[in-house]
């Protein structure tokens, strides 16, 4: 944490708080399950617990598994659905994430030999589609877009919820 406030980095989204995957993924322990939901300044000792870091932790939502891009292409927009409802009881905030590879075609990439298979399956240009499907659900749900960099403290505590 120290280095990345060092760095000049404000916000952090890496907490995988109420996440474990299960052998399916690379979260397979408990630390962090417990943390906060809502964005907090972690503690030097724990990034899991609230304290006077400059940083902002900002959580990836997670219902067990998280609500990702890979999640998404593997489970279908339904099932997404329905654990986008059961965060929405519980926070007012919804952070979605993705990565740029998952956009093209795994055979084009190399990955690093611990990468599972399933991770890669469904990596094509077409999940541009799945992604704009998530977002219109969304939207529909009553939550606001943002982006994170633009997500100063001020804005993370509107009533309105906020999608990140």
């Amino acid at each position: 944490m120290r280095a990345l406030e060092d760095e000049g980095y404000r916000y952090d989204s890496s907490v995988p708080a109420r996440r474990f995957d299960m052998g399916f993924g690379r979260v397979h322990y408990t630390e962090y399950f417990w943390a906060p939901l809502e964005p907090y300044n972690p503690s030097w000792q724990g990034l899991h617990r609230p304290g006077k870091s400059s940083i902002l932790e900002i959580p990836p939502s997670a219902c067990l598994f998280p609500i990702n891009l890979a999640l998404l292409r593997t489970l279908k927009l339904p099932t997404l659905q329905y654990m986008i409802r059961w965060i929405r009881r519980r926070s007012r905030h919804l952070v979605f994430y993705c990565h740029p590879s998952e956009f093209v075609y795994a055979n084009h990439q190399e990955f690093p030999r611990s990468m599972s298979k399933w991770n890669q399956w469904g990596m094509r240009p077409g999940n541009l589609l799945l992604l704009r499907q998530l977002l219109e659900y969304v939207i529909e749900s009553g939550f606001m877009p943002t982006r994170m960099m633009e997500a100063d403290e001020q804005y993370l505590d509107l009533e309105q919820a906020i999608v990140l």
